[in-house]
């Protein structure tokens, strides 16, 4: 009887000791992992280059303007698709403006990664000396494919270290060293921004030339705001918004 005891005494302490041995083996429980920080995504303003850029609730010109941007007014963009921004405003939380009518403000610093222009015609950047290479390739071993003077204008196309792909106002592509540029004054051209009247009925053509698609027909005494300009042809716009290229002979300026 006793050995009996002794017996169940001895299964017990084991069950005890092997329970005992699992729970110290027992790794802790794993540490909760940490909240994954997200970085906030730095906000991009546009300000409007034109003196009225049209709002919309849709991406259609089409459809029917909910409000403007002056010229000089800012908005923050949400989206971008194709040549659409989506931006919101104090007035308008969601709207849609046209790429070309609007621009990075010049404040952005040009050698941070901020400051790319949104689109449009307007130049962007300008030559800042005499004799600037314009290479193949955004490096200076490449090969030199032209060189402008001092002030000439560029357009941005892409923008890969210290190296900015862009054109020429002729449409030659290269790469320029950011080193050598500034950002676009329109104070260079007094003429920017400036009425103007038609002489008499004119063709609107897509480009700088009698060769490029002919746009419409604007007529005598019709308003045009100068936007750019290539030899003898004026970039403008229209009350009504549409932009296209003028021989400078059917224009003149409005005092």
């Amino acid at each position: 009887m006793i050995y009996l005891r002794l017996f169940f005494i001895s299964i017990i302490c084991v069950f005890i000791m092997s329970c005992a041995a699992k729970q110290i083996e027992q790794p802790p429980p794993p540490e909760p992992k940490p909240e994954p920080i997200v970085e906030e995504k730095p906000k991009l303003f546009v300000e409007a280059i034109v003196k009225e850029a049209a709002l919309f609730l849709i991406p259609d010109e089409q459809s029917q303007p909910v409000g403007v941007l002056l010229k000089g007014d800012l908005a923050e963009v949400v989206d971008i698709q194709e040549k659409w921004l989506q931006v919101t405003t104090p007035d308008h939380p969601v709207a849609w403006v046209l790429g070309e009518q609007v621009a990075v403000p010049a404040a952005h610093d040009i050698g941070s990664e901020e400051w790319m222009p949104i689109g449009g015609s307007r130049p962007h950047l300008q030559a800042d000396v005499d004799g600037l290479n314009v290479r193949s390739q955004g490096t200076i071993q490449s090969e030199t494919v032209d060189s402008v003077i001092k002030n000439t204008n560029l357009f941005i196309t892409d923008k890969k270290g210290d190296w900015y792909a862009v054109k020429l106002p002729d449409g030659t592509p290269g790469w320029v060293c950011d080193k050598f540029v500034k950002p676009y004054q329109a104070g260079l051209d007094p003429e920017l921004g400036k009425w103007f009247k038609t002489r008499g009925d004119c063709p609107m053509y897509a480009g700088a030339g009698e060769d490029r698609e002919k746009i419409r027909t604007v007529w005598a005494l019709k308003k045009v705001a100068k936007m750019n300009q290539q030899n003898d042809w004026y970039e403008v716009q229209l009350e009504d918004g549409t932009t296209g290229w003028i021989h400078k002979k059917h224009l003149k300026q409005l005092k």
